[in-house]
């Protein structure tokens, strides 16, 4: 799997083919860095807590074909949002209604 820079708001997902494996979903992940939050119930309320890589979204972009693979573009500002730092694509095998494996992966930092 391979993500390169088309322009300067656009990427482009290549993933060849691999005749030995099944269908899998493209799927685009959108992320905050971090975040800290108070808790207000709970054993930790009144603390404020870090937490770090938020996945904030998670969106189908299109299907990994095992014949011819894919080439998926991903208009990279709209595919973040307001507020986001990141966003990952992941290619995931299907396996019914659970989730596959993980096939590939590549992380766009804002």
């Amino acid at each position: 799997m391979d993500v390169e820079a088309e322009t300067e708001d656009v990427v482009i997902l290549r993933a060849g083919p691999r005749s030995d494996l099944g269908e899998a979903i493209v799927w685009l992940v959108a992320f905050r860095n971090s975040a800290e939050v108070d808790i207000a119930r709970g054993d930790n309320m009144g603390q404020r807590l870090s937490y770090s890589h938020i996945v904030t979204s998670r969106q189908p972009v299109g299907m990994w074909d095992p014949a011819s693979g894919a080439a998926i573009r991903v208009p990279v500002p709209e595919a973040l949002g307001p507020g986001n730092d990141g966003l990952a694509l992941i290619i995931q095998e299907k396996n019914g209604a659970l989730p596959g494996r993980i096939l590939g992966a590549a992380a766009i930092m804002r």
